[in-house]
């Protein structure tokens, strides 16, 4: 099998505070992969430690089996909202052209007709084409969401990591990028960070319990034991309408 990524004994701490502990985790190609657990039990810092944003004290992270400052193709990433970007006076068509830089830099940079027709043809997968002048002050929570997505998806990643994508996302908003996601999954590995129940249960293809510790990593399945341990207390998860409690115990 072919990996993605792949972290052995990875550590992590911010100052005195642990923040990862030995966590041993391997992301198949083409995986479409949650990280569920609670407010600060590190999956912000995992997802920042495979994009080199953190570094660990110890422990070893490869990226499709490289060192990631080896990683030559782009890692596209989507991180949680923020409203400081969201106020930046700048259209939804030059946002999305931002992920064609890649490194390039400079006052005058000139896109390419490339970059243009990259930029042009995720808008129409997205269906918000109509979308391509507007000043991203003026979107909604959902139709932001959508062009941080294509932007890191400009990159033309073989990895995207998603943090918290649909928080503050209308349902119908929420649905459309579940489907858009499980239709790249065919060309990109996903990983993303959620507590959308409805996201773990109907589009992932298996889950990671992150609590400082990796308590599970596997295929959805049924056990109390392992949610407690991960979240300090039971939590439903919901399935096509039936509430269970989900997965055994991590097996790595």
């Amino acid at each position: 099998m072919s990996y993605a990524i792949e972290i052995k004994d990875l550590t992590v701490y911010y100052n005195s505070t642990c923040a990862l502990s030995d966590i041993n985790l391997t992301v198949a190609e083409n995986d479409f992969l949650a990280i569920i657990g609670p407010n600060g039990g590190g999956k912000s810092t995992l997802v920042k430690s495979v994009l080199g944003i953190v570094r660990p004290q110890c422990g070893e992270i490869k990226i499709f089996g490289y060192d990631p400052e080896k990683y030559a193709v782009p890692i596209g990433y989507v991180p949680q909202f923020s409203h400081s970007i969201h106020d930046f006076p700048i259209s939804v068509i030059d946002v999305i052209l931002t992920g064609r830089l890649q490194g390039r830099t400079g006052l005058f940079h000139r896109y390419s007709k490339k970059d243009y027709e990259t930029a042009e043809n995720l808008l129409d997968r997205l269906n918000i084409t109509e979308l391509r002048n507007r000043q991203i002050s003026q979107l909604s929570g959902g139709q932001f969401q959508k062009v941080m997505i294509l932007r890191a998806l400009a990159t033309e990643p073989e990895l995207l990591l998603l943090d918290e994508p649909t928080a503050n996302v209308d349902n119908d908003s929420k649905t459309q990028i579940y489907e858009f996601l499980k239709e790249i999954n065919n060309s990109v590995t996903i990983i993303l960070i959620t507590h959308d129940t409805a996201a773990i249960s109907s589009y992932v293809k298996n889950v990671a319990c992150l609590n400082k510790k990796l308590f599970y990593h596997g295929e959805i399945e049924l056990d109390n034991d392992i949610i407690q341990k991960t979240f300090g207390c039971p939590v439903d998860l919901i399935a096509h309408g039936v509430p269970h409690r989900v997965l055994r115990d991590h097996g790595e």
